[in-house]
């Protein structure tokens, strides 16, 4: 069945749909070249919803590519609720309903409650990085202690390096990046690992928080029920390095405010992987305490880190980001 494409057809379906979920105080809170995310209150009474009114998010695919990753998001989320205990299950977002529009299905979710971790101005202080590491770990250490497949040899590094030649294809950083990437992987699969559920994308934009634990995890697109939780480890690390972003302080004067500016957008990755500071100590201990508990050796905390950030790199969107995955990787000893 071919999709409608006028405008004004899809703004009218759109509208039917949030009058029939009841929807008011309507914000568009992302929006991609795949899915728009939108939030509201729903005023009707016979929503599967713990709270009234009900707070809700409401994910719309733009595309069939978009459509895909909505069908993968609510797969996923039925399969976690299936095998996960209710603490953990109680930080998931929980379906509401999936109306169409048209052919494609649309996903209701609760709204998640606490506040977004995710702070991309300034660095952390050492107080505030450990205690979002530590509710991190928390969380990860609940989730992965429902074990759902056998321990298997961690085999994920070694099909990054592939595709990372092919995406950077005669970049003259590529062979350098991707012999450093085998270097890693090879070691990383003499160890074995339980499989549990994983996130697949875990990082701080997707953590909400109040106080010392995690009250809720979003965007599950790319999780699986039954996959390496080494992946979603080393990622959290890394996605906080990232926006931690240490640097110079910026002048003020001419309309500017100070605040701290980064010359090398993943100096805040490097820093953690390469540095002696109180930071990157906390990042290495993590990844060693993740590791060891895992049942994988603590000496493989580098090469996990390394294997994150080809898996990084591969991920990007932006290719400015993308390209700087790729300088990293080329010059990591």
């Amino acid at each position: 069945m071919s999709e409608p494409t006028s405008v004004d057809w899809w703004l009218t379906s759109l509208q039917t749909m949030l009058a029939d979920l009841g929807a008011r105080d309507i914000v568009l809170v992302d929006s991609s070249d795949l899915v728009t995310e939108l939030s509201c209150t729903s005023v009707r009474s016979d929503l599967p919803v713990p709270r009234k009114p009900a707070e809700l998010v409401v994910k719309i695919p733009r595309t069939p590519e978009g459509a895909r990753v909505v069908e993968r998001e609510i797969a996923v989320l039925r399969s976690a609720a299936r095998v996960l205990p209710e603490s953990v299950r109680s930080t998931l977002p929980r379906i509401v309903t999936t109306p169409r529009l048209h052919v494609r299905r649309v996903l209701v979710t609760t709204r998640m409650t606490g506040t977004r971790l995710h702070r991309p101005v300034g660095p952390p202080t050492r107080w505030r990085a450990l205690r979002d590491y530590q509710r991190a770990r928390a969380w990860m250490e609940a989730v992965q202690a429902t074990v759902t497949g056998a321990a298997e040899p961690v085999e994920w590094p070694a099909r990054l390096s592939g595709p990372l030649a092919a995406r950077w294809d005669g970049h003259d950083q590529v062979a350098s990046a991707a012999s450093r990437v085998e270097r890693a992987a090879v070691r990383l699969l003499s160890e074995s690992s339980p499989h549990t559920v994983v996130h697949g994308r875990l990082g701080p934009e997707s953590l909400w928080v109040d106080g010392t634990a995690v009250t809720g995890v979003q965007d599950w697109a790319d999780g699986d029920v039954c996959g390496d939780p080494l992946r979603d480890l080393v990622q959290f690390a890394l996605g906080y390095s990232a926006f931690r972003r240490p640097g110079r302080r910026a002048p003020r004067g001419n309309g500017r405010t100070g605040g701290r500016v980064a010359d090398n957008p993943l100096v805040g990755v490097r820093s953690a992987l390469l540095g002696t500071d109180w930071y990157a100590d906390l990042f290495r201990a993590y990844l060693q305490a993740g590791l060891a508990r895992l049942q994988v050796s603590a000496a493989c905390w580098y090469d996990l880190a390394v294997a994150g950030v080809a898996e990084r790199c591969l991920r990007a969107e932006d290719e400015e980001v993308a390209e700087a995955y790729l300088s990293l990787l080329a010059d990591l000893p």
